[in-house]
């Protein structure tokens, strides 16, 4: 039996390309990073142009948002959407 072993290459590459195709998961949605989802206290004062302190002293005075998630009692984190939003009503008149 003579078999051009080419030919039996690519033969045998397209059967592994319809069965990982066949067998894959679905691909996951692409997903926003983490950091353009969620500010650290530090990124929120960069952002805002004052210290952290002033962003707790504005928080305990209802003059700002509070974080939307504490991944711990130490790392708190804000939506940017709460920001831009807090930002936004800040430039109203």
């Amino acid at each position: 039996m003579n078999v051009d072993r080419y030919e039996l290459r690519q033969a045998l590459n397209r059967i592994v390309d319809v069965l990982v195709d066949a067998l894959a998961p679905e691909p996951l949605p692409p997903q926003v990073p983490a950091e353009g989802r969620y500010l650290t206290s530090r990124d929120v004062a960069e952002r805002v142009q004052v210290s952290t302190g002033t962003i707790y002293r504005w928080m305990e005075e209802g003059r700002f948002p509070r974080p939307a998630l504490h991944l711990s009692a130490q790392q708190p984190r804000w939506a940017t959407a709460d920001i831009e939003a807090w930002e936004g009503a800040r430039r109203e008149p």
